[in-house]
């Protein structure tokens, strides 16, 4: 039989998490969505089933191609879906309607244990999580997402990636492989506390090396999470070991490790627990199954939970600009494993300046240059909010502040902008006047 052929929609919130809509009579949670009447364009179609379905609607200008995916149809037995996906902004009320009976929000990185459809699962999940290591670009962008489209073939194994582009040194390749576990495990942990001002061209070779680790040496990187596990080091750093070791580990080689890992977790309450955010990384159902059955998902989420409220809320929308300059660098100062709540939510007041007040975004990036020289994160705010502001619609403004401000001008250096239509490229050119950073 042909496969059911649906429009799917790929919506996030302010903290990154993804809509997921549970239909009545079934127990599969899934995506906003559905199959085109007759004469429908895509975005007719999904304007008409989210209007239907969660009774609000899309914002104009908003959808944005992410993919076409064939796979398992979760409600119709022995059928394949063949689904178009965009990501799409919403605005009014979301509620159950029609044949929704639940609606939930997702960390698309760890979903939890609820039972996902295959879509959802294996293809609109992965395109979902959050793209700002090493300022690989973010998905809730739209020109970031076609980009990121044509950088990957299998937006499932993108996730587990390691850093692209990015090589070792053979002399640091040989140093690290000679370096007994218990060793490499201490390099490790120490890496994971450097923030971005802290990086330098040596300890980003390292990190490099051990973002391809798990790899490259599978059986060695796991040896290496089992010694971080011993160390007794804190939730923070092992949650950072589920992302960054354990999660390409599950992905890429449970084949190879599934007996190991089932042997150890068995007198190994730790290993449990980390596995409980790490074992849905799996691609193989049987073997997912049987590490589900040993890991600690409870634990974990507890944990995870935790960890993102672990400081108190802060107010991003109350603040002045000044005050914003601050907070952003303590931010984004901090290191990957001391991110939380607050980290994600001046997120998300980013993404909401950028689409709504863009002058206070470019207020803001002034503000930062006064206060803050370290170059690693300028360069974080050049590729960051300095690249997302920039448009036909501000970029008069742009070039004001460069002709008063040399440093404004300089970090227009440090932006890519290649991509960008040839009048506003050309603009860029002209203002920046060949002084990019690579040169």
């Amino acid at each position: 039989m042909p496969p059911i052929e649906v429009v799917a929609a790929l919506i996030r919130n302010s903290e990154g998490k993804a809509l997921l809509v549970r239909k009545r009579g079934t127990q599969a949670f899934m995506q906003p969505g559905g199959k085109r009447d007759a004469g429908e364009t895509d975005e007719v179609a999904l304007a008409r089933e989210i209007g239907e379905e969660l009774g609000c609607k899309v914002v104009p200008n908003s959808v944005r191609h992410l993919g076409e995916f064939t796979c398992a149809a979760a409600n119709e037995p022995g059928r394949e879906v063949k689904a178009v996906v965009y990501r799409v902004e919403v605005a009014g009320d979301i509620k159950p309607a029609a044949e929704i009976d639940e609606i939930i929000w997702v960390d698309p990185a760890h979903p939890g244990a609820q039972l996902l459809a295959p879509l959802t699962r294996d293809h609109v999940l992965p395109l979902a999580i959050d793209r700002t290591f090493c300022g690989l670009p973010t998905l809730t962008s739209g020109r970031s997402a076609e980009a990121a489209m044509s950088f990957v073939d299998d937006a499932g194994k993108w996730s587990t990636e390691p850093i692209p582009g990015a090589t070792v040194p053979d002399d640091v390749s040989r140093k690290l492989d000679e370096m007994p576990v218990k060793s490499l495990a201490a390099r490790w942990q120490e890496l994971q506390c450097f923030g971005v001002k802290d990086r330098t061209g040596e300890n980003w070779k390292e990190l490099v090396y051990f973002d391809h680790l798990p790899h490259r040496q599978p059986e060695r990187g796991f040896e290496m999470l089992l010694e971080v596990l011993r160390s007794g080091a804190e939730d923070a750093l092992l949650l950072e070991l589920g992302r960054r070791v354990f999660a390409p580990l599950v992905n890429r080689h449970s084949a190879l490790l599934v007996d190991r890992i089932e042997q150890e977790a068995r007198t190994n309450e730790r290993l449990r627990w980390l596995l409980g955010g790490a074992y849905w990384w799996a691609t193989d159902d049987s073997i997912k199954a049987r590490l589900a059955a040993v890991a600690d998902e409870h634990g974990w989420r507890a944990a995870q939970d935790a960890h993102a409220l672990r400081t108190a809320p802060i107010s991003f929308e109350s603040m002045s600009v000044a005050e914003l300059a601050r907070a952003w660098v303590e931010q984004h100062s901090k290191s990957n494993k001391d991110r939380d709540d607050n980290w994600h939510a001046l997120r998300g007041h980013e993404s909401g300046l950028l689409k709504c007040n863009p002058d206070m975004v470019i207020d803001l990036i002034l503000e930062i240059l006064k206060i803050e020289q370290d170059q690693s994160l300028l360069g974080l705010l050049a590729a960051g909010l300095l690249e997302d502001v920039i448009s036909m619609d501000t970029i008069d403004r742009i070039k004001r502040e460069a002709n008063a401000d040399d440093k404004v001008r300089w970090l227009l250096g440090g932006v890519w902008y290649w991509s960008e239509p040839e009048p506003l490229k050309a603009r860029l050119d002209a203002i920046i006047q060949g002084r990019h950073w690579d040169n």
